[in-house]
């Protein structure tokens, strides 16, 4: 796109949002390698950007991925080497390669190695730097492990007193929480215990989410399912008082629709008094998804009344066998109750997530799944039709096991093609339910996706070939070694960079304990 219209495109951004242009002696360009509409509803992107905005002496703005070659910061329309630093947040592994062709882009070379002091330092945090930092090591020159409040306190003046590039990373390395190439020790993710919640401090003008107000009810999540990164990584569960939460709604706010952030909405102490509170206030609220186990009819007639439309639930998976696998015992009644209650509120869309092709897992099994659907369907639609007149939506999310880092679970390796095609014919089934949608991810993202998530030593490679292979990934995978995906390992590479949150000594008691299930 000409330069032009790319200066245009985003003048109207930071006019629609009305954020004061920043200023300031160091320039920070605070980077989310995903486009607009995905990086503005991300509160640790806001939350960074807030902090460094406060700080005298430091302006800060933010570069998205609406475009490459021609593209330009937010607030003063700069490019990125103008900057005198360069900030990424990051949380998800697919976000690595758009970050890869941006930097490319921009002529800076996508190794460190291969960057001198002509170039500004790249550092790197956000949530993916405490699941596998592996990923960014080789591309990042630093990168900064943890909750960023903790982090930011302990450097600060390192930031305001920015002169030397050398300078600015060698101090940076005698933090415990930075992971580097050629570390000689674990590093400690900083972990914040204040309970402080972070909320929306941008207005975002793009999307279907930009009017709505997103405020962090809780961090980390109590559960422990053997898959989820949350209940690992991102531990301690911290909670949010419900007070609190309250004023910052009340004080804070730019809308009248709220979201509220948390991995397990139900179990919020005190969620009865803040709906009641958002009902008086007239308020409206989006929430993520629930834990079967949580809902209550009383907790749904609120929630409807507070405009809620949808409902998303993760059973995971079917069998009690799988069930007792990944550690979430959500019995056959509780899931039939929470969609006749779900139906019986009035909300009338249904969105399910599941599951398939994890360790253990038999075409029984899948089968099962397709069965479960079939009767969730029956009996949403039977209700909505009885008590609404009308039969309702339900949209269903299969996705295949993918092991993530510091789980469990990690040592499982993805499951083959043939097999994953085998009960790929199964799920087909699906086809014949009534008002159902439905999407299964492909195979193709799957291993994508565990190619990144359990980044090796030569992930490089992989970044060089997606360059030389003119950013076609397909292309790039044919001249990389990613065998790896269907191996497992006794040790990973990320374990050799970070201290685990949850010890590895028990996260392997919990994979033996899995074993022990398959085999009985």
């Amino acid at each position: 796109m000409e330069k032009w219209k790319v200066i245009e495109y985003y003048r109207d951004i930071a006019r629609r949002e009305g954020v004061k242009k920043p200023t300031g002696r160091v320039k920070i360009a605070l980077i989310y390698p995903n486009v607009y509409e995905i990086a503005s509803q991300n509160l640790g992107f806001q939350f960074v950007y807030k902090l460094f905005n406060e700080t005298d002496g430091i302006a800060c703005e933010r570069f998205v991925l609406d475009f490459y070659e021609d593209n330009l910061s937010i607030e003063n329309q700069r490019f990125l080497r103008e900057f005198d630093i360069i900030a990424v947040s990051i949380n998800f592994e697919e976000d690595v390669l758009n970050l890869v062709k941006f930097l490319h882009s921009q002529k800076i070379p996508i190794l460190s190695r291969d960057r001198g002091s002509d170039y500004p330092p790249i550092i790197a945090g956000g949530a993916l730097t405490v699941i596998n930092p592996q990923i960014l090591i080789d591309i990042v020159d630093i990168i900064l492990c943890g909750d960023f409040r903790p982090i930011y306190e302990s450097t600060k003046s390192i930031f305001t007193d920015y002169q030397d590039k050398n300078r600015f990373i060698d101090v940076l390395k005698q933090f415990n929480f930075s992971v580097y190439s050629g570390q000689n020790r674990l590093a400690k993710p900083a972990i914040d215990y204040s309970c402080e919640p972070i909320f929306s401090t941008i207005k975002s003008c793009k999307g279907d989410f930009s009017d709505l107000f997103l405020v962090e009810a809780s961090r980390g999540c109590r559960f422990s399912c053997r898959f989820c990164t949350t209940g690992y990584n991102l531990r301690p569960y911290r909670k949010v008082d419900i007070d609190k939460i309250k004023e910052i709604i009340e004080n804070e706010s730019f809308s009248d629709n709220i979201g509220i952030i948390s991995a397990a909405f139900g179990d919020i102490d005190g969620l009865d008094n803040l709906l009641s509170w958002m009902i008086q206030k007239r308020l409206k609220i989006s929430v993520s998804s629930l834990r079967i186990d949580s809902l209550k009819k009383e907790m749904l007639e609120k929630l409807k009344l507070l405009g809620v439309r949808s409902i998303t639930i993760a059973e995971e998976v079917v069998s009690e066998k799988l069930k007792k696998l990944i550690k979430k015992n959500i019995t056959e009644h509780q899931i039939y109750d929470v969609v006749e209650k779900v139906a019986e509120a009035g909300i009338e869309n249904l969105k399910l997530y599941y599951i398939f092709c994890l360790p253990g897992e038999g075409v029984d099994d899948v089968s099962s799944m397709v069965k479960r659907i079939k009767n969730i369907g029956e009996i949403f639609r039977a209700v909505q039709r009885d008590r609404h007149n009308r039969l309702g939506k339900i949209k269903v999310s299969i996705n295949v096991f993918n092991p993530k880092p510091f789980t469990p679970m990690q040592y499982f390796p993805l499951v083959r093609e043939d097999e994953y095609n085998e009960k790929l014919k199964i799920l087909s089934e699906l086809k014949k339910i009534p008002n159902l949608k439905f999407d299964i991810m492909p195979y193709k993202d799957a291993v994508i996706q565990s190619i990144l998530a359990k980044a090796q030593k030569n992930i490089y490679e992989l970044y060089i070939c997606y360059i030389n292979n003119d950013f076609n990934l397909k292309k790039a995978l044919k001249n990389f070694d990613y065998s790896y995906i269907y191996l497992s390992h006794d040790k990973y590479p990320w374990e050799d960079l970070v201290e685990p949150i949850f010890p590895i000594e028990n996260i392997k008691m919990e994979y033996e304990r899995c074993l022990q299930l398959i085999k009985n």
